[in-house]
């Protein structure tokens, strides 16, 4: 549905009429402060995304299923509230916003549910204000602050509806939760309430955001409106609905599809795995859907590390010894980057394959090679003409896919020809439909350019990077790799290769010093697909084949920095080969998420790689 201009400002007028009868400035600022948590201590900085699933759920009050009550022949509260926690526990639910939760089922969620769940109101301001409680698990969030806002409902009566603000448990993100249940027309047409309590909680978003920056602000609630309650939140608030939805220009264009039960956030807090869940377990709990979100806030340091672009380079076949050879000559491009920035010659590869093509399909899916155990399934080492997805038996997500799918560019530019097999998979054919409502196409990779000459290549990289630069490029170089098979790693003629790869890498360097855009706004993460032994790389058990270098350089990205320093939580691995199930090493795996996290998006669904956004380039630990 579209809704024009000549709506939309009429919709507005109409807010603003109305936002006069109960409060003298329209703003919803007769709120209170029911309580204020003790004193907590500050959280440490942040060092992985903050990531979590919330949930708008309409209970169906039990006043409407008691005997006598207008649904007859439904399970009692209590009954559909066992099911309701039942559900809640089923889809992991960190957070969730109820609606119609009236005593009877109050008491039955705290004898389910024990100590697990803080809850507010709950029983604390009354059975009128209980309906509409906020309960977070207890092991992923900590309140700070619990407060409430009047909301008119039936008949304009002012109900208290809850707001918090939560630090999250691990990273120690703050953010703030709101939850409201806006008026049916149960009793009569109420649409002038709803327009009213629409305004209210614009209002109250506002002053949120302007208050507290850098605090996401979050939405739950039955507003029983659809556009005309996601069209002047969207315009008006910061707030982006998690099922997508979007303006041009004036025109307002809702999701599809669009029920009365929402889930909004405020940047930098993104959605991905939006789903209104009508299951037969939903369905014989209540008269709503369960309306779920996957919610993910980047860590600390990306929120103010200034990164709009993020550039990586396979060179394929880079040896860590090459590269501190390359270092110790003081060479002008790869030795740049590691002497300016954050890396480790201690890193990995994936742990199954020392081989290019399976690498470098996890080092953009953000997954292991096995499909068995979540991975890719791109085990051999060739194109062989099919999709990723056919490999892993079911469609893959990529980091082109989520930067592509946000509305940014991309760009894979490759010597390689086996890497067409990632081009392909993400094709205007093979890939996915866009998962918001804003359609920008199946093609996920907007620029890919395959040639065999690293000169024209980087070349042709460097005047796109010059003239009309992508959110995303991949870059993977293969000289150095041709070099070791036919003349040796470490060989005379391997060592003169990788300085004419060193000097092409400072090419692409000065391109980006060289422009306003770039400068200062672009991550360069250098890594290899493999490094290698003699004339091989196959046996992923050598040492000289899954060692690999890794290095990081970009805005904040302190320069002669160690990244096992400032990742505690990564173990150097040394001469050994760690598996997946032990203290993990910075693995080249860790790309697609490190990409994710320097541009604020979620990470890659499905990835089982640097998942949680764990991997810290952007300063101290």
């Amino acid at each position: 549905m579209l809704i024009g201009a000549g709506l939309a400002l009429v919709l507005m007028a109409t807010v603003l009429h109305f936002a006069s009868p109960f409060d003298s400035d329209g703003d919803g600022s007769d709120d209170g402060q029911a309580s204020l948590s003790a004193e907590n201590p500050r959280a440490p900085a942040p060092t992985g995304a903050t990531q979590f699933r919330m949930a708008s759920f309409n209970l169906l009050g039990a006043g409407h299923t008691r005997p006598g009550g207008d649904r007859p022949g439904w399970a009692s509260g209590e009954q559909r509230m066992v099911w309701s926690v039942q559900l809640l526990r089923q889809q992991n639910i960190d957070l969730v916003g109820f609606q119609e939760m009236q005593d009877p089922q109050f008491k039955k969620f705290k004898a389910l549910t024990g100590t697990q769940y803080g809850i507010y109101p709950g029983s604390e301001l009354g059975p009128a204000a209980m309906h509409n409680s906020i309960a977070w698990r207890r092991d992923t969030w900590e309140v700070v602050q619990k407060k409430w806002v009047h909301i008119p409902y039936f008949g304009g009566d002012l109900i208290r509806m809850p707001y918090v603000q939560l630090r999250h448990v691990r990273t120690g993100q703050l953010a703030w939760f709101a939850n409201f249940h806006n008026p049916a027309n149960a009793r009569g047409d109420a649409r002038k309430w709803r327009i009213k309590a629409t305004n209210i909680e614009i209002a109250l978003a506002n002053r949120l955001r302007e208050n507290y920056p850098g605090q996401p602000v979050h939405f739950t609630g039955d507003m029983n409106e659809r556009e005309l309650y996601f069209c002047p939140v969207h315009r008006r608030t910061e707030l982006r609905s998690a099922n997508g939805g979007y303006f041009t220009g004036s025109t307002c264009h809702p999701p599809k599809p669009m029920p009365v039960d929402w889930i909004f956030g405020t940047a930098p807090t993104r959605f991905t795995g939006y789903v209104a869940l009508r299951s037969a377990l939903v369905r014989k709990s209540t008269d709503h859907p369960l309306v779920i979100a996957n919610a993910s806030i980047p860590p600390a340091r990306a929120q103010t590390s200034g990164v709009t672009r993020v550039v990586v380079i396979s060179v394929e076949g880079l040896r860590p010894d090459m590269l501190a050879q390359l270092a110790a000559a003081n060479a002008p491009g790869m030795a740049y980057f590691m002497e300016k920035g954050a890396s480790t010659l201690d890193a990995r590869t994936e742990y199954t394959r020392t081989t290019q093509l399976p690498n470098a399909t996890s080092m953009v899916t953000g997954r292991s090679v096995t499909a068995k155990y979540g991975g890719h399934g791109v085990g051999v080492d060739r194109d062989t003409g099919g999709t990723i997805a056919q490999a892993a038996g079911h469609y893959v997500n990529s980091a082109f896919a989520m930067v592509h799918d946000v509305g940014y560019s991309t760009a894979l530019y490759a010597q390689d020809p086996a890497m067409a097999m990632i081009r392909r998979s993400y094709d205007a054919r093979h890939g996915a439909l866009d998962p918001q409502t804003r359609d920008y196409g199946r093609n996920k990779i907007t620029t890919y350019a395959q040639n065999r000459s690293s000169a024209i290549l980087v070349r042709d990289f460097t005047r796109q990077l010059a003239a009309s630069p992508r959110r995303f490029s991949f870059l993977q170089l293969n000289d150095l790799d041709t070099v070791g098979h036919e003349s040796g790693y470490m060989s005379a003629a391997y060592r003169k290769s990788a300085r004419r790869v060193d000097e092409l890498v400072r090419r692409i360097r000065v391109t980006i010093n060289n422009s306003s855009t770039l400068r200062g706004h672009t991550l360069v993460v250098l890594t290899t697909e493999h490094a290698g032994y003699r004339r091989t790389n196959s046996d992923p058990s050598l040492l000289r084949n899954h060692q690999i270098p890794f290095v990081v350089w970009g805005p904040t990205v302190r320069a002669g920095t160690d990244l096992y320093a400032i990742n505690p939580q990564l173990r150097r691995p040394g001469r050994t080969r760690p598996g997946y199930n032990e203290a993990q090493p910075v693995r080249n795996t860790d790309v697609a998420n490190l990409v994710m996290t320097a541009l604020r998006l979620p990470s890659v669904p499905g990835s089982n790689m640097n998942r949680g956004q764990t991997l810290n380039v952007f300063g101290g630990p």
